[in-house]
């Protein structure tokens, strides 16, 4: 997949305001581990962020204007998602379609990128949970899944589901 220049544009728009951010936080004469963690927690995971969601839109908007798709699926509506990966929160729209011999519904993005009908949390993340609840407390395991991102949403609750999920 090539970057169409739109994509580009915004990606070098992000790119140039993480920049200025860095610079106003070296002038500001922290010690270099505090500028570091800020670099990665709230500049990179931000890069990132921004990259997954403008790739995974345009990944959505090339399968609506695929002439392959447009015959055998119709565009019902727009629909907001987030899905939670071990560094960070992914916030996207993506297209519901309903496929016009079968009446199947369906996210064809979502499918396309291996993503379940109701997944909150990426299958990474998920296995993670698992392997460190197996000698960790719930708690203990949000706190170490938390190091690698900050914006971590999950409750003990959900920790306990995963467990059992995998036992099952």
């Amino acid at each position: 997949m090539l970057l169409n220049s739109k994509l580009k544009t915004n990606i070098i728009n992000e790119v140039q305001n993480i920049l200025i951010q860095i610079d106003n936080l070296f002038s500001s004469k922290e010690n270099i581990d505090k500028i570091v963690q800020e670099v990665i927690n709230n500049y990179f995971l931000k890069l990132l962020k921004v990259c997954l969601k403008l790739f995974i839109e345009r990944l959505d908007e090339e399968i609506k204007d695929s002439p392959i798709i447009r015959q055998e699926w119709k565009v019902v509506r727009k629909d907001y998602r987030k899905l939670l990966t071990p560094y960070c929160e992914i916030e996207y729209v993506r297209r519901y379609y309903r496929n016009k011999n079968t009446k199947e519904y369906c996210y064809l993005v979502d499918q396309m990128l291996g993503i379940d009908k109701y997944q909150r949390i990426t299958d990474s993340l998920e296995k993670k949970i698992i392997e460190l609840s197996k000698n960790l407390s719930y708690e203990e395991v949000i706190k170490e899944i938390s190091k690698n991102n900050i914006e971590l949403t999950l409750s003990k609750q959900t920790i306990k589901n995963k467990k059992q999920k995998k036992r099952e």
